[in-house]
């Protein structure tokens, strides 16, 4: 076969035709559609209400470390394995990502997520996270070639963070009481380091005064939650049923530590148990074990 009849089998374009293989992809070259010079990061929204000042002044930093990125996250550049400088898109990423996790943050805990009043806490998922950014909607979430949108970008982005120190992730899961006796994944647990905050220029002192009012705020939520309940017991009827129902599960969360920090203190506790003996001796609640 001579080299002329090679070239006319494996060019299989029509003449003429002009084919071009990068035609999904931003005109800068990327697949997420990032501007290099307009980065999109976070904003929370107008209904939610003023996060402390650490906060803020974190979040106001991750605008300073995308475009100054070896003078704040420093961990970051010194992990890497290549000593080269991080990408844009990547670092448009973990500066999104950051955002979301620092306007979501419990400063009592150091937790990820929304704490509840009744003491339960809810973490923040990979696809929740993607969600608030705008990197995936309701319906990908029908769609299989769509599934994994956003996801996997902040599943990177987190890794980078966990790499540098700045964050660390605790996988959990639940044993479901089926024939199959399988399990199901629930959100893992991610807390915030103390050193994200150093590297974002936020005084640690002022991040201690912070997270001491936030432990006294929801130790005063934690009250009102025993002292409604208190009330609700006395009520006959099915509020009285549900309230003792939501008194169990309360202590049978403390019991098995996902409680998170909420109720440490000893006269707190000694308050439920005081409670939960009283109603065991009407014969009102069962052995919760």
């Amino acid at each position: 076969m001579t080299e002329l009849s090679i070239e006319k089998e494996t060019n299989l374009m029509e003449p003429g035709q002009n084919i071009d293989i990068r035609a999904h992809l931003n005109p800068l070259g990327n697949w997420c559609n990032h501007i290099p010079y307009d980065p999109k990061l976070y904003s929370p929204p107008e209904q939610h209400g003023t996060r402390p000042d650490v906060l803020l002044q974190a979040q106001n930093s991750l605008e300073q470390f995308y475009w100054h990125s070896k003078e704040y996250l420093t961990n970051i550049f010194l992990t890497r394995i290549s000593g080269r400088q991080q990408r844009t898109e990547a670092r448009e990423a973990v500066c999104a990502v950051l955002g979301v996790i620092l306007h979501y943050l419990d400063l009592a805990t150091m937790r990820v997520g929304i704490p509840n009043a009744d003491g339960t806490f809810h973490s923040l998922s990979a696809k929740d996270i993607a969600v608030r950014l705008g990197w995936r909607t309701k319906e990908d979430d029908n769609n299989p070639k769509t599934k994994d949108r956003g996801i996997k970008r902040a599943w990177r982005a987190m890794a980078i963070l966990k790499a540098a120190g700045y964050l660390s992730i605790t996988q959990r899961c639940e044993k479901l009481f089926n024939e199959e006796q399988e399990y199901r994944g629930l959100p893992a647990i991610r807390c915030v380091m103390k050193t994200l905050f150093r590297d974002l220029k936020v005084s640690l002192h002022k991040l201690e005064i912070r997270r001491k009012q936030s432990s006294n705020r929801l130790k005063k939520r934690y009250r009102e939650f025993l002292n409604k309940l208190e009330a609700e017991l006395k009520v006959k009827g099915q509020k009285g049923v549900q309230a003792v129902l939501e008194l169990v599960k309360f202590n049978k969360n403390l019991k098995q530590g996902r409680r998170a920090g909420y109720a440490r203190n000893t006269r707190e506790k000694e308050a439920l148990a005081k409670m939960e003996a009283k109603l065991k001796a009407e014969g009102s609640v069962p052995d919760t074990g």
